[in-house]
Protein backbone atom coordinates (compact mmCIF):
# COMPACT_ATOMS: atom_id res chain seq x y z
CA UNK A 1 0.00 0.00 0.00
CA UNK A 2 1.49 3.29 -1.18
CA UNK A 3 -0.13 5.63 1.27
CA UNK A 4 -2.08 4.92 4.52
CA UNK A 5 -3.95 7.11 6.94
CA UNK A 6 -1.61 7.22 9.92
CA UNK A 7 -3.55 9.91 12.37
CA UNK A 8 -6.37 11.25 10.82
CA UNK A 9 -6.18 14.92 12.33
CA UNK A 10 -8.30 17.19 14.47
CA UNK A 11 -11.05 14.88 14.59
CA UNK A 12 -11.59 11.17 15.53
CA UNK A 13 -13.46 10.48 12.25
CA UNK A 14 -12.27 10.15 8.47
CA UNK A 15 -14.62 11.29 6.17
CA UNK A 16 -14.95 9.45 3.00
CA UNK A 17 -16.40 10.52 -0.54
CA UNK A 18 -17.73 8.18 -3.31
CA UNK A 19 -15.93 9.06 -6.65
CA UNK A 20 -16.15 7.02 -9.83
CA UNK A 21 -12.53 5.36 -10.83
CA UNK A 22 -11.50 7.00 -14.25
CA UNK A 23 -8.81 3.86 -14.66
CA UNK A 24 -7.80 1.28 -12.19
CA UNK A 25 -6.80 2.44 -8.94
CA UNK A 26 -5.37 0.16 -6.09
CA UNK A 27 -6.19 0.89 -2.24
CA UNK A 28 -3.37 3.35 -1.36
CA UNK A 29 -3.31 5.06 -4.59
CA UNK A 30 -2.87 8.77 -4.36
CA UNK A 31 -5.54 10.74 -6.63
CA UNK A 32 -6.72 13.60 -8.59
CA UNK A 33 -10.04 15.30 -9.68
CA UNK A 34 -10.97 14.28 -13.47
CA UNK A 35 -11.11 17.47 -15.73
CA UNK A 36 -14.45 17.51 -17.46
CA UNK A 37 -16.30 14.71 -15.69
CA UNK A 38 -18.48 17.47 -15.28
CA UNK A 39 -20.24 16.62 -17.89
CA UNK A 40 -20.84 12.95 -16.05
CA UNK A 41 -23.68 12.05 -13.07
CA UNK A 42 -20.84 11.49 -11.02
CA UNK A 43 -17.43 13.32 -10.06
CA UNK A 44 -14.29 10.85 -11.37
CA UNK A 45 -11.08 10.60 -9.68
CA UNK A 46 -7.93 8.77 -11.48
CA UNK A 47 -4.33 8.36 -9.78
CA UNK A 48 -2.02 10.75 -10.21
CA UNK A 49 0.84 10.74 -12.22
CA UNK A 50 3.89 11.59 -9.77
CA UNK A 51 7.65 12.26 -10.60
CA UNK A 52 9.61 15.13 -9.97
CA UNK A 53 8.09 17.50 -13.03
CA UNK A 54 4.78 15.82 -12.70
CA UNK A 55 1.89 19.01 -12.75
CA UNK A 56 -1.10 16.83 -10.87
CA UNK A 57 -2.58 18.61 -7.86
CA UNK A 58 -3.63 15.57 -5.59
CA UNK A 59 -6.81 15.16 -3.83
CA UNK A 60 -7.09 12.10 -1.63
CA UNK A 61 -5.98 8.69 -1.33
CA UNK A 62 -7.86 5.74 -2.17
CA UNK A 63 -9.88 3.58 0.65
CA UNK A 64 -9.78 0.55 -1.47
CA UNK A 65 -9.28 -0.63 -4.79
CA UNK A 66 -11.57 -0.05 -8.11
CA UNK A 67 -11.77 -0.92 -11.69
CA UNK A 68 -11.87 1.97 -14.25
CA UNK A 69 -15.90 2.97 -13.54
CA UNK A 70 -16.40 1.55 -10.87
CA UNK A 71 -17.03 3.49 -7.08
CA UNK A 72 -14.39 4.32 -4.78
CA UNK A 73 -14.06 5.74 -1.49
CA UNK A 74 -11.44 8.37 -1.25
CA UNK A 75 -10.45 10.05 2.17
CA UNK A 76 -9.36 13.54 0.83
CA UNK A 77 -6.06 14.58 2.39
CA UNK A 78 -6.78 17.25 5.33
CA UNK A 79 -4.58 19.99 6.91
CA UNK A 80 -3.80 18.08 10.12
CA UNK A 81 -3.47 14.59 9.32
CA UNK A 82 -0.39 12.43 9.29
CA UNK A 83 -0.24 9.76 6.54
CA UNK A 84 2.20 6.68 6.86
CA UNK A 85 4.06 6.17 3.21
CA UNK A 86 6.04 3.76 1.14
CA UNK A 87 9.75 5.13 1.29
CA UNK A 88 11.53 4.58 -2.49
CA UNK A 89 15.03 3.54 -0.49
CA UNK A 90 15.40 3.13 3.17
CA UNK A 91 14.49 6.01 5.35
CA UNK A 92 16.81 8.88 6.40
CA UNK A 93 16.11 11.21 8.87
CA UNK A 94 18.37 14.24 7.45
CA UNK A 95 15.21 14.29 4.90
CA UNK A 96 13.09 15.60 7.28
CA UNK A 97 11.16 18.89 5.95
CA UNK A 98 13.19 18.61 2.85
CA UNK A 99 11.73 20.66 0.23
CA UNK A 100 13.01 18.18 -2.21
CA UNK A 101 10.23 15.41 -1.90
CA UNK A 102 8.40 14.28 -4.11
CA UNK A 103 6.56 10.50 -5.54
CA UNK A 104 7.75 8.64 -7.79
CA UNK A 105 5.97 8.08 -10.99
CA UNK A 106 6.08 4.27 -11.25
CA UNK A 107 5.30 3.58 -7.70
CA UNK A 108 3.84 6.90 -5.71
CA UNK A 109 6.58 6.03 -3.41
CA UNK A 110 8.12 8.85 -1.09
CA UNK A 111 11.20 10.53 -3.22
CA UNK A 112 13.84 12.72 -2.11
CA UNK A 113 16.49 14.69 -3.62
CA UNK A 114 16.77 16.15 -7.31
CA UNK A 115 15.23 19.09 -8.61
CA UNK A 116 11.67 19.91 -8.29
CA UNK A 117 9.27 21.28 -10.28
CA UNK A 118 5.71 19.70 -9.43
CA UNK A 119 2.77 21.44 -8.63
CA UNK A 120 0.56 19.25 -5.86
CA UNK A 121 2.07 16.44 -5.28
CA UNK A 122 4.23 16.98 -3.36
CA UNK A 123 4.90 15.67 0.54
CA UNK A 124 6.16 17.05 3.75
CA UNK A 125 8.35 14.20 5.61
CA UNK A 126 8.07 14.09 8.85
CA UNK A 127 9.21 11.69 9.93
CA UNK A 128 9.73 7.39 9.72
CA UNK A 129 8.12 4.34 11.57
CA UNK A 130 9.94 1.67 12.50
CA UNK A 131 13.42 0.86 11.24
CA UNK A 132 15.04 2.93 8.21
CA UNK A 133 14.92 -0.43 6.54
CA UNK A 134 11.23 -0.59 6.75
CA UNK A 135 11.20 2.11 4.33
CA UNK A 136 7.76 3.69 5.72
CA UNK A 137 7.80 7.65 6.15
CA UNK A 138 5.31 9.68 7.98
CA UNK A 139 4.36 12.91 5.92
CA UNK A 140 1.64 15.48 5.15
CA UNK A 141 0.38 16.18 1.93
CA UNK A 142 1.69 20.29 0.98
CA UNK A 143 -1.32 21.98 0.38
CA UNK A 144 0.03 24.28 -1.60
CA UNK A 145 2.30 24.99 -5.14
CA UNK A 146 5.50 25.46 -2.59
CA UNK A 147 6.22 25.34 0.95
CA UNK A 148 4.99 28.41 2.73
CA UNK A 149 2.46 29.22 -0.17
Amino acid sequence: MAFELYKPGPTSTTPMEDWLASGAIAAGDVVKLVAAASATAQGKVSVITGGQAGTDYSYGVAAHAAADGEHVAIIPHRSGQVWKADAAANCDNTKIGALTTYLAASTLAVTTGGTISNNGNRVVIIGHEGPASARKYLVVFNHATIIGG
